[in-house]
């Protein structure tokens, strides 16, 4: 259990007054399983809060830090690292845009909020012939409240083939391409090019110009210089 007059173990925190470290101990004293929405949910509210705080910016060298540098640093004393500290302070931010009966809810269905699809799909209720266009949000009754988050848990994010592929993403994504398998000295072994829309590994030389010139007049901006290699 967190214990705030450690100092040796969370010097940052321990240099904060008794209402930042009593934050910290009310978080750890709450949660068991760091894995449920609402442990992450706090944590999000609590790094928010630290962000505003009049935080003691000093290491355990006593030197100056600022204060992004002390939150980050509370928080890893309290076992919350880099990553899952901008993860969870985002998630928070963007469940803060929910009606708070839409948020209760989604932590009581351990329910995630934030991703990108999920407002999406929010946003799309609330448009014209939508489950909630025209209705009161504060208003909600508890059966179209549970009806809201049923109805955002069908929905998936999109699978990156869905979307549209770009000229200049795959002109990078076989810039890519090209600098791997020049690495692994395929250009030196067979010679690719396109047939129907299809990718095919062929011994004639002559294939290897073809695909440069299909491609040059495609992706001018593409390295295609180890297509003409044998």
């Amino acid at each position: 259990m967190f214990n705030p007059s450690d100092a040796d173990r969370y010097p940052v925190l321990a240099a904060q007054d008794t209402s930042i470290r009593a934050l910290a101990t009310n978080l750890n004293a709450k949660h068991v399983d760091r894995n449920h929405i609402k442990f992450r949910s706090d944590c999000g509210a609590l790094i928010v809060q630290l962000e505003k705080s009049n935080l003691t910016c000093i290491n355990a060298k006593g030197e100056s830090m600022t204060q992004e540098e002390t939150v980050l640093a509370i928080c890893r004393e309290i076992g919350i690292g880099r990553s899952t500290y901008y993860l969870y302070r985002n998630d928070y931010i963007t469940t803060q845009t929910y009606p708070l009966k839409i948020q209760e809810a989604a932590v009581e269905a351990c329910f995630n909020l934030a991703p990108e699809h999920v407002q999406a799909k929010f946003a799309g209720m609330l448009l014209e012939g939508g489950l909630l266009d025209g209705k009161n949000l504060e208003k909600l009754t508890p059966l179209e409240v549970k009806g809201v988050i049923s109805e955002l848990e069908t929905t998936k994010p999109k699978k990156e083939d869905d979307e549209p592929l770009t000229k200049d993403e795959l002109t990078k994504r076989l810039n890519r391409l090209f600098k791997r398998a020049k690495k692994d000295g395929l250009f030196e072994k067979v010679i690719v090019t396109f047939n129907n829309n299809t990718v095919d590994f062929v011994n004639t030389p002559d294939k290897a110009g073809e695909l440069y010139q299909l491609l040059a007049g495609e992706f001018p901006q593409a390295d295609l210089s180890q297509i003409t290699k044998r």
